[in-house]
């Protein structure tokens, strides 16, 4: 099994076995995803979990995407949107109950 490095096109191959460890310190790191709606909103999910800012950079942005970052900012994420490609995500790690119906 390869550890290092690992694409986040490895990562979601279908085919793709990945095992997680714990880790004693906060991970730092970069992650720019493709163009591509399925992995962008995949990568918006999991900066949604994460607590902290994430910065997704070389994303697609399309209408399925928005409704993925409103969905988050309805759970209490924080989802800002600098220039047509990038997503910050700011969270807490904890998601509030939505008020209103999810429309994903």
């Amino acid at each position: 099994m390869a550890i290092f490095p690992l694409t986040l096109r490895d990562i979601m191959r279908p085919q793709a076995t990945l095992t997680v460890l714990p880790v004693e310190r906060p991970l730092v790191g970069r992650v720019s995803p493709p163009g591509s709606k399925s992995i962008t909103n995949r990568a918006l999910l999991l900066a949604g979990l994460a607590k902290g800012t994430s910065r997704l950079t070389g994303a697609l942005k399309s209408d399925d995407t928005r409704v993925m970052s409103e969905a988050l900012r309805l759970m209490g994420v924080q989802v800002d949107e600098p220039d047509d490609s990038t997503f910050v995500v700011t969270s807490s790690g904890h998601w509030q109950a939505p008020q209103q119906a999810l429309f994903l």
